[in-house]
């Protein structure tokens, strides 16, 4: 039973690990949507393959686990709920990479640019959102896992804003419009995937399946 807690706890923290190189991920796209610097860019992209490989290494340690030591009931729940935790992860990972490739494109588009600042305050309520999720995945704390999906609402409500702001500002140009609306799907979707890790760690301490977007 100690070598199991052990091996999970070694588990999880590989998670946190995980979650800690996607927060700083999204940190420095908040940064890149204030000042857009190509080196910066690059390394977001760069760091992707990191966050893949942390997935790899995931689910090898989780199949290990069940393979060689059988765990049942509350221990099973903590093997699966880090495997799913780290795919959703990665996919929060793909979208701050999908952001650098949106800075980097548009390096040589002032009024592109001069939007995209509006986006960075969305951009650190997204990290603010990530950091208590691994909080909450840390302390298996399920109230504040339950509370956290209150922050994606109020991210979507910014998002409606960012929408109407590129609306006002006239982009004309097809290409721009669809540009800025894909980065607004992205910061949307990464916070679709954040509500899905608080719906985990609810399975984690609690055993139920729950599904926050039936509150709606």
């Amino acid at each position: 039973m100690l070598k199991l807690d052990r091996k999970l706890e070694k588990l999880e923290t590989s998670v946190r690990h995980m979650g800690r190189q996607v927060i700083e991920q999204h940190k420095n796209c908040e940064v890149l949507f204030e000042h857009p610097e190509k080196s910066l860019a690059r390394q977001v992209m760069h760091n992707d393959e990191i966050i893949n490989n942390y997935e790899t290494n995931i689910n090898e340690q989780a199949i290990a686990d069940i393979v060689l030591l059988r765990p049942i009931a509350t221990d099973l729940r903590r093997v699966i709920v880090a495997i799913k935790i780290a795919s959703d992860l990665e996919r929060i990972g793909d979208y701050a990479k999908s952001m650098a490739k949106f800075v980097i494109k548009n390096l040589d588009n002032p009024a592109t640019l001069k939007i995209l600042k509006e986006a960075s305050f969305i951009q650190q309520r997204l990290v603010k959102m990530l950091e208590d999720i691994m909080i909450a995945y840390k302390q298996k704390d399920v109230s504040l896992a339950y509370e956290i999906p209150t922050q994606d609402k109020e991210l979507e409500a910014l998002l409606q804003d960012f929408r109407k702001i590129v609306i006002k500002n006239n982009v004309a140009d097809l290409e721009d419009a669809f540009n800025l609306s894909a980065l607004y799907r992205t910061i949307g979707r990464s916070s679709d995937h954040a509500v899905n890790i608080c719906e985990h760690i609810v399975y984690l301490c609690k055993g139920i399946q729950y599904d926050f977007d039936k509150e709606e």
